[in-house]
C-alpha cells in the first residue's frame, strides 16, 4: 500500500513539473483593477472647509519594465453631507456638484520590500510578499454642477503597500491587494463665485484589487 501511494505521489510530482516546465513567462503583462475609496475628502486651504465623499475606480495598465505599470482609468465620485464649516454655511452647493466623473492616468511603481510567508503546499510552493507602491497621477474631473470646472486637472501622488500571493509554476493570473493614500497637490475643482475663487483639493484612502495577466510561451507548440 505504501509503495502504491509513493508511486502516485511520484507521478503527480512529475506531471506537475512537466506542466510547469512547459510554459515560460515572456516578461510581458497587463492588469485590470477595481478600487473603492470610502474616505474621500475635498478641502479648501484658505477657509479650511471640507466635504466628505466616496468614490470607486476601474483601471487598466500594461507592464513596460519590472515593477512599472502606466495606468489609465475612470472614477465615479459622489459627495456626502458637510463635516465642517468655518466662515460660511457649507453644503453640497459649495463644492457645486453631487456626482462627478474623472479621467485618470498615472504610472504605478511597485518595489519589493519583504517576504511575509513562504511554505510548501503539496507538490508546490507558496510565497506571499509585501511591496511598496508609488504612483504619480494626473486626474481630470467632469462635474455636473451649474458652474464650469476651471481646474487644469489634479496632480496627485498615491502611496501605499500591496500583498502579492504567488505559487510555483507559471500561472497566467495573479491577484494583488493594494492599500493606499492619495494626496492631491493641485486643485481638482476650481470656479469663481461671489466669494472669489474657490479651489478644492482631494485626498483619499482606498483599497484596490489588481488582477495581473502574464503572457506565457508554450515550448510544446
Amino acid at each position: 500500500m505504501k509503495r502504491i501511494i509513493s508511486i502516485v505521489v511520484l507521478i503527480c510530482t512529475v506531471c506537475f513539473n512537466v506542466q510547469s516546465q512547459r510554459y515560460s513567462y515572456t516578461g510581458k503583462a497587463w492588469s485590470i483593477s477595481g478600487s473603492i475609496q470610502p474616505l474621500t475628502t475635498f478641502r479648501q486651504k484658505i477657509v479650511k472647509n471640507q466635504l466628505n465623499a466616496m468614490s470607486g475606480s476601474i483601471n487598466v495598465s500594461k507592464k513596460i519594465y519590472k515593477g512599472i505599470y502606466p495606468t489609465i482609468g475612470y472614477t465615479f465620485t459622489k459627495t456626502n453631507q458637510e463635516v465642517n464649516s468655518n466662515s460660511r454655511i457649507l453644503n453640497n452647493n459649495a463644492l457645486n456638484f453631487n456626482e462627478a466623473h474623472s479621467f485618470n492616468s498615472g504610472i504605478l511603481i511597485q518595489k519589493h520590500l519583504l517576504v511575509t510567508q513562504s511554505k510548501r503546499i503539496s507538490t508546490g510552493c507558496f510565497r506571499q510578499t509585501m511591496s511598496l507602491i508609488l504612483a504619480p497621477e494626473y486626474n481630470y474631473m467632469f462635474t455636473n454642477g451649474n458652474r464650469i470646472n476651471k481646474s487644469n486637472g489634479e496632480f496627485a501622488l498615491k502611496m501605499g503597500f500591496c500583498l502579492f500571493n504567488s505559487y510555483s509554476g507559471t500561472a497566467p493570473r495573479n491577484i494583488i491587494w493594494d492599500v493606499y493614500y492619495r494626496k492631491g497637490y493641485t486643485p481638482i475643482v476650481s470656479y469663481d463665485d461671489q466669494y472669489g475663487k474657490q479651489q478644492f483639493y482631494k485626498d483619499e484612502i482606498g483599497i484596490q484589487l489588481r488582477v495581473i495577466f502574464r503572457q506565457r510561451y508554450d515550448f510544446l507548440k
